[in-house]
């Protein structure tokens, strides 16, 4: 009896850098790509996409990794990487990613258990602390000589949220001309027009961090509704070229985003019309 050809199983792939030293050393997006690809031959894997970008490895708001692992979610692949610290440097996001049940692999490493894995990212944790300590140290005494750095203490969700709401720049322009009112106050320079407008200032940078910190509240149902969305915004292009093959009616679609292995909301194999009438009004929503 002949043997029945094992079905590969779907993989994409992330590959990342963050300093011209790594592409140096050998890290270059190009040397990764070979070793996934080359990974992915000898173990039988169905390599549907790369994705790659120049970022820190202790970020994981990376809009070229979210994509991967969003593909991944959806159609339960594997993400593969050459190195477990390409996909990150946190020992919180792995932690995550491994408890969302997100499957992934490390060229290098591919035998290396959840522990294993924790225990690696843990170190390369230690050494980015012990860097951003050293820095922090000479920051301060460049400080102690005179030097000034930026002010800007915001942390990179809030600063999103703050570019979601002034859609226009207003808040740094107002940010700017108080920093220079404040100054002028304390080299003595005080009227009363200044006086007003500093307040003014102030009372619209108050209004606009409330109105931050409400977005940054937004009740859980808004942010399922937002996650749908995403879902929906990702799913889109596949939806197209369903249609474009002739899946015309809502059971046809939901034939073509099972035979193309995409879970359902729920992580079910099996769309049914009903999955797919939601899809289409969630789409309906973000082309309106």
């Amino acid at each position: 009896m002949a043997e029945t050809a094992q079905t590969p199983t779907k993989a994409y792939a992330y590959c990342r850098v963050s300093t011209k030293r790594q592409e140096a050393e050998g890290y270059s997006l190009e040397a990764q790509r070979d070793q996934i690809e080359a990974y992915c031959q000898q173990h039988n894997l169905d390599l549907k996409g790369l994705y790659s970008e120049a970022m820190s490895g202790t970020k994981d708001d990376r809009p070229k990794l979210q994509k991967a692992l969003e593909l991944c979610k959806l159609s339960d692949a594997l993400l593969v990487v050459a190195k477990i610290d390409r996909l990150t440097r946190d020992l919180h996001f792995l932690t995550k990613l491994q408890k969302e049940g997100v499957r992934f692999v490390a060229v290098d490493n591919p035998h290396a258990n959840e522990t294993m894995l924790q225990v690696m990212i843990s170190f390369a944790q230690m050494e980015n602390k012990l860097r951003s300590t050293r820095i922090k140290e000479g920051m301060k005494k460049a400080k102690e000589k005179g030097r000034t750095f930026g002010t800007d203490n915001l942390n990179v969700y809030w600063k999103q949220l703050e570019a979601e709401i002034d859609t226009e720049g207003r808040i740094p322009k107002v940010r700017e001309r108080l920093r220079e009112l404040l100054t002028e106050n304390e080299r003595g320079s005080t009227s009363e027009e200044v006086i007003e407008e500093i307040q003014k200032l102030r009372d619209e940078e108050a209004r606009f961090i409330e109105k931050v910190r409400n977005r940054k509240a937004e009740i859980p149902s808004k942010v399922r509704s937002n996650q749908a969305l995403e879902r929906a915004r990702l799913l889109q292009p596949i939806v197209r070229e369903c249609q474009s093959a002739g899946a015309s009616s809502f059971r046809k679609l939901a034939a073509c985003l099972t035979d193309k292995g995409i879970k359902t909301p729920l992580g079910r194999d099996v769309w049914s019309v009903g999955n797919v009438q939601t899809l289409m009004k969630q789409l309906e929503k973000l082309e309106g």
